[in-house]
């Protein structure tokens, strides 16, 4: 039975577009129509989020900073916080993400500013998680911390077995995502080593969901 849907949101759920398409607004609402909870998994801050889903703020779980912070209805259900120690270790300049309350749960750094053996520093203290890589910069978050490991609290929390949820990404930083969730979904555009850990592949999340969706409603389940 579908009682979760979670979805990465950048190159996932949406394509270059500064706020939701009206597919996505459809969808969230037939979800909610039928007490299906929506989470959406993404490396964005918190506000940015909420912007993006501001029509919706009370009816989904925000996963945000690739699993380090979730909210839910406005109410704080996890924080991983990167500590004041770990941080003076770090010697290179970098940007912090914060939670509401001030605490650093994730560090971006430019390739130029980090060097190998900074990187290696980092990756032999088991300092911090490197959650993603690409367009010259890196980012990082508490150690062992990402996704999947936000989504399995998720749905101890919620109640919901592993095997009630499908999940949609695209990128490196879903892995831990997808691997932990069964009926799992690689977009067309994803990067090949998600399409290989995935179970199915999908053109359109709204579509794939909303099919789902009238499935479930066939069976009569």
């Amino acid at each position: 039975m579908l009682k979760m849907v979670v979805s990465d949101l950048d190159g996932t759920l949406i394509h270059g577009q500064n706020e939701l398409p009206p597919k996505v607004s459809r969808m969230l609402n037939s979800l909610n129509d039928k007490n299906i909870l929506f989470a959406v998994a993404s490396g964005r801050k918190i506000c940015e989020l909420k912007k993006f889903f501001k029509n919706f703020q009370n009816d989904i779980i925000f996963i945000a900073c690739d699993g380090a912070y979730v909210e839910y209805k406005g109410k704080v259900l996890l924080t991983e916080v990167i500590s004041k120690q770990i941080i003076e270790k770090l010697t290179f300049k970098h940007d912090n993400l914060s939670d509401k309350d001030g605490n650093v749960v994730k560090i971006i750094v430019k390739n130029e500013f980090l060097s190998r053996r900074d990187e290696e520093y980092i990756k032999n203290n088991r300092l911090l998680s490197l959650v993603y890589d690409d367009f010259g910069i890196k980012e990082y978050v508490k150690y062992g911390i990402n996704k999947g490991t936000a989504l399995h609290q998720v749905t101890e929390i919620f109640n919901i077995d592993k095997r009630d949820v499908i999940a949609f990404g695209d990128n490196s930083n879903d892995t831990q995502m997808l691997k932990f969730i069964p009926n799992s979904y690689a977009v067309k555009n994803a990067k090949d080593n998600i399409k290989r850990i995935t179970r199915y592949q999908t053109e359109d999340v709204c579509n794939t969901v909303m099919k789902l969706i009238e499935e479930t409603l066939e069976a009569g389940i």
